[in-house]
């Protein structure tokens, strides 16, 4: 009999072993998909206007300031569409996952792609985000 309680109860300690394991293993990636979406938040274009400044107009004929709010801060970034691309103009009230860092904001086009834009200015938003 006492074989058999040992064999029980190695049976039972491998399996709390097991669960710990398991939940420990959970316990890390919250923290990892947490510590991600403590970078990117989610921002509303609030206005697209084609960008007036004449000395960006070589390299490309499309170029737009777009003013983005993420937590209550409205950002104007200089944004250039890629070659062959158009919609950006309607793109108001549209709400993506942003970065924002200390002199661009970083976000994934419709493509998946990582785009990077210049801040052109900020300042503490004036009107409720609905957030």
């Amino acid at each position: 009999m006492a074989g058999s309680e040992n064999k029980m109860f190695y049976s039972q300690a491998t399996n709390i072993s097991r669960h710990l394991l398991a939940v420990i293993a959970l316990l890390a990636a919250v923290g990892i998909c947490q510590s991600s979406s403590d970078k990117y938040q989610t921002g509303t274009i609030l206005l697209v206007k084609p960008e007036k400044e004449a000395t960006h107009r070589a390299a490309s004929p499309a170029h737009y300031d777009i003013t983005l709010r993420v937590n209550n801060i409205d950002y104007v970034v200089l944004y250039t569409p890629p070659p062959g691309t158009y919609g950006v103009q309607y793109a108001a009230g549209y709400q993506l996952l942003v970065f924002v860092g200390k002199t661009t904001i970083t976000f994934n086009d419709q493509l998946g792609r990582s785009r990077e834009v210049p801040i052109i200015s900020q300042k503490v938003a004036t009107g409720h985000s609905g957030h």
